[in-house]
């Protein structure tokens, strides 16, 4: 039996962390509501279906990075589940890659 050896498909510096949230660019309606989304990569937005869940995590308050967002599991329009956050503290979106 020869051993196989793996060939690495991209350059180490192209390696990115697993999980790592995505930019996101948001539409909200005049209560504030999140009513569209733009994808990193994607020309056109896709409109939320439903909002399944929402909750806030506050951590690390005592630190000089804090860490205050806002979640929402949607449902868009083509019927994908998706996980966005809101950044509080930089106010920013990102997609949320489970």
């Amino acid at each position: 039996m020869r051993p196989v050896i793996s060939k690495p498909t991209r350059r180490t510096g192209a390696l990115r962390p697993l999980n790592a949230p995505s930019p996101l660019r948001i539409q909200t309606d005049a209560t504030g509501r999140v009513v569209s989304i733009w994808r990193q990569g994607r020309l056109t937005p896709r409109t939320i279906a439903t909002i399944q869940d929402c909750w806030r995590i506050d951590d690390e308050w005592w630190r000089e990075h804090a860490v205050s967002r806002l979640y929402y599991e949607l449902v868009l329009d083509d019927g994908t589940l998706l996980t966005i956050y809101h950044d509080l503290v930089a106010d920013l979106w990102f997609e949320q890659r489970r």
